[in-house]
């Protein structure tokens, strides 16, 4: 009740502020709240001897930074998922089949950097190398959104965000999820892939209710700022909400390359099934 409380309030906070506004009391009164409550969920699986979610399993710093990376990019991809769905079929005119398969090479882009992340790179490497890196090509990629406006083309102004993205992506999930889970005991499988899946639908819904409240907040504003709306107003006002809503997915995934850079860790890593092993080595001896 209060872990899933606590998040509730913070997402409600958000998707409030574009209900009102940012200095609305029920907006920061409920995201204050929802902190609040997760201080007392953390503090009651302190104290408790069978706790929902064991503290150990956050202490290592590699998982954590790998949480902390999953949250960050599912905030900041929603971004694409939503407002570019938004520009290919409010902007441009797209149909919502059309824009399905406008999003395919993202989706290649992905399949192709995770397999390669995660097949040859992270078992020499380790996630330090690829995690910033992706989060890097996801900046590069979001800067490149922004560029768009009400004359761009598809090929020209949004396919090359669209594999920048998904290469950056592939680079971020496929590393950060196995990260998360490495060297997890046994006992502590199922509460670790469940925070892996917690992370990412939170970091999926405040990245929604904060970045469509963006858009839409610096959209009004822009349409309030001069001379009586119009048509082409309201669409350059659009576009204009959609452009800082990508900055500031930019940002999110310029803070994770940092956070990733300094908690991830080089080389290789110890995977689950080599940990069960050795352990059972180790009680044979």
């Amino acid at each position: 009740m209060l872990g899933s409380a606590g998040l509730f309030f913070i997402v409600y906070g958000f998707s409030h502020a574009w209900m009102s506004s940012w200095t609305n009391v029920g907006t920061w009164g409920s995201i204050v709240l929802g902190v609040g409550v997760l201080a007392l969920f953390v503090w009651s699986q302190r104290r408790s001897d069978h706790p929902l979610l064991p503290l150990r399993i956050v202490e290592s710093r590699t998982r954590a930074g790998s949480l902390i990376a999953l949250l960050l990019t599912t905030m900041g991809v929603y971004a694409v998922f939503l407002l570019l769905a938004y520009y290919l079929e409010e902007t441009l005119g797209f149909s919502p089949l059309r824009t399905g398969l406008a999003f395919m090479p993202l989706v290649l882009a992905i399949t192709l950097s995770a397999g390669f992340a995660s097949a040859r790179l992270l078992a020499r490497t380790g996630p330090r190398p690829l995690v910033p890196t992706g989060m890097a090509l996801a900046t590069m990629g979001m800067v490149l959104f922004t560029r768009v406006t009400t004359y761009s083309d598809y090929w020209g102004h949004v396919l090359p965000g669209l594999v920048v993205t998904g290469l950056g992506l592939g680079l971020i999930f496929a590393p950060a999820i196995a990260s998360a889970t490495a060297g997890v005991r046994p006992r502590d499988a199922g509460a670790a892939s469940a925070i892996v899946n917690t992370s990412q639908q939170i970091g999926g819904s405040i990245g929604t209710a904060l970045l469509n409240t963006i858009a839409v907040t610096v959209t009004m504003r822009a349409l309030h700022s001069g001379a009586k709306p119009t048509s082409l107003r309201a669409t350059l006002a659009t576009v204009h909400g959609y452009s800082v809503a990508f900055w500031w997915a930019a940002g999110f995934f310029g803070l994770g390359a940092i956070v990733s850079l300094f908690m991830l860790e080089s080389g290789a890593t110890v995977t689950e099934p080599a940990l069960v092993a050795a352990t059972q080595i180790s009680g044979q001896g």
